[in-house]
């Protein structure tokens, strides 16, 4: 549970980043984040940051209760996807220097590849999902 709220805070952390990048950053005599890639991708990664967030805050909403489980299987695969996207996009959009020692993001990169296999990788939680859910419908 605590591992999908780093993750969260990770991804939000990487998406300010990118968008206060993407403001400052000029291209053919305009801001980057006027392209429509840029906002696309910044917009999924709000999508992707606001569904971790809620799964995050369910999940320890439903601790001790029964369906708990669920829920944190939840929580981490989307806080996990949230990351792990986040953490790409991010290098992406900051072009050549994403890949720099200057900027750090690579630090956000191998923060979010440890985190996902930390506690299980993502197929792990997903197996856990479905065998949950399936159970529950049964």
């Amino acid at each position: 549970m605590i591992t999908a709220h780093e993750q969260t805070g990770g991804a939000e952390a990487l998406m300010e980043i990118a968008r206060d990048y993407a403001v400052t950053r000029k291209a053919f005599g305009q801001p980057i984040g006027a392209f429509q890639s840029i906002k696309h991708r910044i917009a999924e990664l709000y999508a992707l940051v606001e569904l971790a967030r809620a799964n995050g805050i369910h999940a320890a909403s439903r601790e001790g209760k029964d369906d708990f489980i669920t829920a944190a299987a939840a929580a981490r695969i989307s806080a996990t996807e949230a990351y792990d996207t986040a953490s790409r996009d991010c290098v992406q959009i900051h072009g050549g220097i994403g890949v720099t020692w200057e900027l750090g993001l690579h630090l956000h990169t191998r923060r979010a590849r440890s985190l996902a296999i930390e506690q299980g990788p993502l197929f792990f939680w997903e197996d856990v999902l479905v065998d949950r859910l399936t159970g529950e419908a049964a």
